[in-house]
This record gives structure tokens, C-alpha cells and sequence, in this order.
């Protein structure tokens, strides 16, 4: 029985939906998170990297964000990762205004009172005609 060839380090490859990258170690890793260390260093604590134009394939610096992983189950919850990196950027700033809000809804009530709307929300912080 014949055996499959090892890949070399630095050998790409497409699994997960993302690059990966083989390395020295006979590891693989995103190729996504070694170009962001790369140029910005490690990335911090409790955060991921979302593409803006929603392709895996696509790593340049512009196209990957910094995104909690609470911002991303809200902007999946939502549907709001978008095709357009313009459209996806601004659903993220969307997804961070309301869950501020929605922290500050829970400190001011003392506590988890569940999910609100955003017109609920705006209602609730006395801005009323939403």
C-alpha cells in the first residue's frame, strides 16, 4: 500500500470555510489570523476576524474586521453579513450600538429582562417615537 506525501510547510489549503496554511510544525492555521498577526500583532483576547464581503478566500487586511463573539451571534441572529463590505461594516456598528444598548437597558432594570426590539429599546431609554 503506497503512502500519501506529506504537504511542506506553507502548503494552502481550503477547509472550515477558511485558507489554511501548514506550518512548521505540522500544524495548520488560518491564513486569515497569520496575515492579521503579521501586520497588527495577536489578535486580543475574546476576539475573531470576520470577513467583510463575506469571502473566506479573500485575506487582505482591509477585508477582515475585529469582531467579539457576541457581535457575531447578533449579526447572525439577524442576517446581517452581507456581500458588501461596506453594508457588513455598517451592520456591525448596528450590532455594537444594540447590544450597548441593550446592556445598559439590563444595568438600568437590574438585571437580564430578556430580548427587546429595537423599537422597544427606544422606547424603554424614553426616545418613544421610533
Amino acid at each position: 500500500m503506497a503512502t500519501r506525501p506529506h504537504k511542506r510547510p506553507g502548503t494552502e489549503r481550503f477547509r472550515n470555510s477558511a485558507i489554511q496554511v501548514k506550518m512548521a510544525d505540522n500544524s495548520w492555521k488560518e491564513k486569515h489570523i497569520i496575515l492579521w498577526e503579521q501586520a497588527r500583532g495577536k489578535l486580543p483576547e475574546g476576539l475573531r476576524l470576520i470577513f467583510a464581503d463575506g469571502d473566506a478566500k479573500n485575506c487582505s487586511l482591509d477585508n477582515l474586521i475585529p469582531a467579539t463573539k457576541r457581535e457575531i451571534f447578533y449579526m447572525n441572529r439577524h442576517s446581517l453579513f452581507y456581500a458588501d463590505a461596506g453594508l457588513t461594516r455598517a451592520a456591525l456598528a448596528l450590532a455594537r450600538h444594540s447590544i450597548a444598548i441593550s446592556d445598559k437597558l439590563k444595568k438600568k432594570r437590574g438585571g437580564d429582562r430578556g430580548h427587546y426590539t429595537i423599537k422597544r429599546m427606544a422606547q424603554l431609554m424614553g426616545y418613544g417615537g421610533l
